[in-house]
């Protein structure tokens, strides 16, 4: 399958072929939100296939002087038409993860992973699943075990499937916390699950997901961080500022490279100033924004 990091504002992707023998296959209607297209029963291995992407930018969304569709700067003329933030040609088995999806309850003192699970086959499988859970980065847990669990997936079944509520018992050692207050070369505690789904006692798939133990959560007129009132202290970022899609484009927000620290630099500016939340303004963040912050 293709997939789509985002199409702004709209989008119709055909294959074939050639360009008189077209089929369409996918439509998205939104901004900065991802989607995909699936090629599987168009393609054959061995010969060529014509992909194209309609794009319809967010003027085809003008209605009486107002948009439509939700397109994140009214007043800026600049604002990114067309394919961004970059394209995936993904292999997948025919039974795979597409999300693993982790709740975590200070208060309960227990984690519950939701697994989904695609059978892109037409016929029934039976498919195991096993977790198991580990440290990202540095540190180690007596983490729990996670019992394994089996699913029956009609033909082309999309399920998300709870791998139930399990105790964790790690202690505040084991918390996600904010740098706050400032420590240079934090790096907040993180975790890891790892999921195998087996068909036929043989892995068809697995897929990993790191996450913070946490719980944040609003009671009466404050908020609560792991049962710990906070206030929070930080600033309003728009992305309008810096140029439409900077967030995609720009060295500032991406990964370190040659002469530019990049957005890890960024964010521990920000944490030097003791902020602890950044409101994203109207353009959403891209992953890696968000696992910087995550792990700082």
């Amino acid at each position: 399958r293709v997939a789509f990091a985002a199409v702004n504002f709209g989008a119709e992707v055909f294959v074939g072929p050639d360009d008189d023998h077209l089929t369409l296959i996918a439509e998205h209607l939104n901004g900065w939100l991802p989607f995909t297209a699936d090629l599987t029963p168009y393609v054959k291995p061995g010969q060529t296939l014509l992909l194209v992407v309609n794009v319809k930018g967010r003027k085809q969304y003008l209605r009486d002087g107002k948009y439509i569709i939700p397109q994140g700067g009214t007043w800026l003329e600049g604002l990114a038409d067309g394919i961004i933030r970059g394209i995936e040609l993904q292999i997948l088995p025919p039974v795979f993860i597409e999300d693993i999806w982790i709740r975590t309850r200070v208060d309960e003192d227990d984690i519950e992973p939701e697994v989904t699970l695609v059978n892109a086959t037409d016929a029934e499988a039976v498919v195991s699943l096993k977790g198991q859970l580990s440290a990202f980065g540095t540190g180690e847990f007596p983490y729990p075990k996670i019992p394994a669990l089996t699913v029956t997936l009609t033909a082309g079944e999309r399920r998300a499937v709870s791998l139930g509520r399990i105790g964790w018992g790690l202690g505040t050692a084991s918390y996600w916390w904010p740098n706050v207050p400032y420590c240079p070369d934090y790096r907040a505690r993180q975790h890891c699950l790892t999921v195998e789904a087996l068909v036929e006692g043989r892995c068809a798939h697995s897929a990993e997901q790191r996450f913070g133990f946490r719980q944040f959560e609003a009671k009466g007129c404050h908020y609560y961080l792991n049962g710990v009132r906070c206030n929070l202290r930080g600033d309003n970022q728009q992305e309008a500022n810096f140029g439409t899609d900077a967030y995609g484009v720009f060295p500032g927000f991406g990964a370190p490279c040659d002469g530019n620290p990049g957005w890890p630099q960024a964010v521990d500016n920000l944490l030097r100033l003791n902020f602890n939340v950044l409101r994203i303004h109207q353009i959403p963040a891209t992953p890696y924004m968000l696992d910087v912050c995550d792990d700082l």
